[in-house]
């Protein structure tokens, strides 16, 4: 959720991150393969993990995350006609990446424009891991579920995202790990990989904001030394899972947020009998803090615009040859420029000879008023460009409302 819908914003200073969410996960119904089992046994698993995640961004676009994750791994199902429950509570794997903001490496910017961060990273053994020789040598029954998986593991993620319209965008991710050792029974883990794409909104902004996603992971089979040391595969792990997210994002403050996230599960594929779970929530809080002052732009020395004068490139794009073009830039929050807008339109329609052009500048930032209109105080603003593309006449605040005494003479109205 914190994607930026904006694909021209960039950190100038050194971001620091703190965030703990915690997670619930149940499941009771077992699947063979993509088919429901009955579930006689009465065997559920619940999972409560809580995360605590630290990081820093830093103004080039590189940063690093760690995440700890701690919490209770449970299974209960009738045995001998008693209900038994399996347990282990502890310190799970942890988790190091290092990410690159590739638009600001290679100094990509622009609104509209996607926004690419790549990430490698390890997970490390560090969460206890619970041996099948273990079990096969008498661990006591609480003791044969772990929330680590004894190997370490090479990490590789890649996020796309960006606008589409205003407090409207998009995103992707692709997430994938893979095992660099076996664990110390011998037991392999197989590659795994996740595909998420959905869209986030704001709903108020810079208050509230939304996201909803479709994610599909796919856990390869593992492989065990069997009784005979032959190695074999393991086909109660692994599979194919297809979930719905919906996530909600409340910021009171510009360095505080709120999360609660729901993922729930829309298609089950698994490799041999499994009890995945139904459904996950998600809760967390978030904090930042920026450090460094930001750099102060010195603004260059600005020439006016004056007759003859070539247009910008984008605006250049939008001008229609053999016409005389009209540019009116305008802003919803400018009263003028709402009462000269109409005027505009009802001058130009009907003029085979006339071409109007509307520009928003309703979220310019001093940058693109610096280029676009470096020599005016505020709006409206209106440009007359002739046939050949050049710049006839600029025409600022009241004076906008003479756009008809400022055409080009072979454009200019016949005096009645």
């Amino acid at each position: 959720m914190s994607r930026l819908l904006d694909g021209s914003q960039v950190q100038t200073q050194t971001r620091v991150r703190a965030g703990l969410s915690y997670a619930y996960a149940y499941g009771d119904q077992p699947y063979n393969g993509a088919t429901p089992e009955a579930n006689p046994e009465q065997f559920k698993i619940r999972l409560q993990l809580a995360m605590l995640m630290a990081g820093i961004d830093l103004p080039g676009g590189f940063g690093a995350g760690l995440v700890v994750p701690s919490g209770r791994l449970r299974s209960s199902k009738l045995f001998g006609g008693e209900l038994k429950a399996t347990d282990d509570m502890g310190v799970g794997d942890v988790e190091l990446r290092l990410r690159q903001d590739m638009n600001r490496l290679f100094d990509v910017q622009g609104r509209y424009l996607p926004r690419l961060v790549l990430s490698l990273g390890s997970g490390a053994p560090t969460g206890r891991y619970v041996s099948k020789r273990d079990l096969a040598s008498g661990q006591p029954l609480d003791a044969n579920l772990s929330l680590g998986r004894g190997v370490f593991w090479l990490l590789a993620d890649a996020e796309l995202f960006g606008p589409i319209v205003d407090r409207l965008g998009y995103y992707a991710s692709w997430r994938t790990r893979t095992p660099v050792n076996n664990a110390s029974d011998g037991f392999s883990w197989a590659n795994e990989w996740q595909l998420s794409a959905g869209l986030t909104g704001q709903i108020v902004p810079r208050v509230l904001s939304m996201s909803a996603s479709i994610d599909y992971l796919d856990r390869g089979m593992p492989t065990e030394i069997d009784y005979f040391g032959d190695r074999v595969d393991s086909v109660s792990i692994g599979g194919s899972y297809l979930d719905a997210t919906v996530s909600a994002r409340v910021q009171p403050l510009d360095n505080l947020a709120f999360d609660l996230t729901f993922k729930k599960q829309l298609r089950r594929e698994v490799l041999g009998i499994q009890t995945p779970p139904a459904y996950w929530v998600f809760a967390g809080v978030s904090w930042n803090a920026l450090f460094g002052d930001p750099p102060v732009a010195k603004r260059p020395a600005l020439r006016p615009a004056q007759r003859g004068d070539a247009p910008q490139s984008d605006i250049a794009a939008l001008l229609v040859a053999g016409k005389t073009t009209i540019v009116d830039y305008w802003a919803t929050w400018c009263a003028p420029c709402l009462k000269l807008g109409p005027q505009l339109d009802a001058f130009v329609h009907g003029r085979a000879d006339l071409a109007l052009v509307k520009v928003d500048a309703t979220e310019f930032d001093q940058a693109a008023m610096d280029r676009l209109l470096p020599d005016i105080a505020g709006l409206p603003v209106v440009d007359v460009y002739d046939k050949t593309g050049k710049l006839h006449a600029r025409l600022c605040g009241e004076h906008a409302f003479k756009y008809p005494e400022f055409l080009p003479s072979d454009a200019t109205p016949a005096t009645p």
